[in-house]
This record gives C-alpha cells, structure tokens and sequence, in this order.
C-alpha cells in the first residue's frame, strides 16, 4: 500500500527485463538523469508520477543471458569501488591516529 507520494513500479508479464536489471539502471547516472528529468516538488518532498515514470526510456539488451552478463560486470566493478572506499576509510583513519600519535597527542 502506498500513498499518493509513491509511486509504484510494476513489470509486465512476460518480462522482457530483469528487476534486478532495471534497478541497476535506474541507479545508474543514466537512470537518475531521466527520472530527475521527470521528478517535481522541492526537495524533501519531490515526486515522480506515475504518467512521466512511464516516459523514462530504459535501455536494456534484449536477451535475459545479455542482461545477466551486464549486471555480473557492473556489479563486479560496484563491489572494486566499494572495497576502494572501505580502503581509502581505513587509511584515512591510519593516517589521522598517526598524525596524533606523531604530535604526541
């Protein structure tokens, strides 16, 4: 159940696309390029409505074993970049303690 601040997307069936697929993409910068096209309201109470939903164009390979391909490899360089992150946190953090630790602090 959702009020009339959500809107609510459904795949037709058959599914011509993966959800998982389409979630993807729709995070993406592409995904987020259109939707914010279509998004009204200001912030902290925007919206997307269910008639300019439908206007976003989502690019998709047409087979589901393209599809799956494409998600295994962006999904691999999501995890590269989200390991890089937790690195570069914790080599922030080394870096501060030993700044400290080298003040005497």
């Amino acid at each position: 159940m959702s009020d009339g601040h959500v809107t609510t997307l459904r795949l037709n069936s058959p599914q011509r696309i993966s959800p998982d697929f389409l979630v993807h993409y729709l995070r993406s910068p592409l995904g987020q390029m259109q939707m914010e096209r279509y998004t009204v309201g200001c912030t902290g109470q925007t919206e997307l409505n269910d008639g300019d939903l439908a206007k976003v164009n989502v690019i998709y390979p047409p087979g589901a074993n393209e599809q799956r391909t494409v998600l295994i490899e962006a999904k691999r360089y999501e995890d590269a970049a989200r390991q890089a992150r937790l690195e570069h946190l914790r080599n922030r953090e080394l870096s501060l303690t030993e700044f400290e630790r080298l003040l005497g602090l």
